[in-house]
């Protein structure tokens, strides 16, 4: 991570972020909990047990789009991880 990064987030104060969503395969309401740019928290409302199971594997996962896809993808190598990767990138941005 760069500096701007740390800048940016890494001496953040805990707060929580929801998100939700249609895949075609199911919906998911996610709300993450970070504090100093770390997801310390994730709780998960889906349809589908997979999606679940991957979002809560960022506990401890660094708050940047690109460090949450790569958990997710090393996670399952799958396409639903893929995708949830793909509209992570898209909901939080640097």
């Amino acid at each position: 991570m760069n500096q701007d990064w740390e800048w940016k987030y890494g001496q953040t104060p805990e707060f929580q972020q929801v998100l939700q969503t249609k895949f075609h395969w199911g919906e998911v309401k996610l709300q993450i909990t970070a504090k100093r740019a770390e997801v310390t928290h994730v709780e998960v409302k889906s349809d589908d047990k997979d999606a679940t199971h991957l979002l809560r594997s960022l506990v401890g996962v660094a708050y940047d789009p690109s460090a949450l896809g790569n958990a997710l993808t090393h996670a399952s190598n799958g396409s639903r991880a893929r995708e949830i990767a793909q509209w992570l990138a898209k909901e939080i941005r640097n």
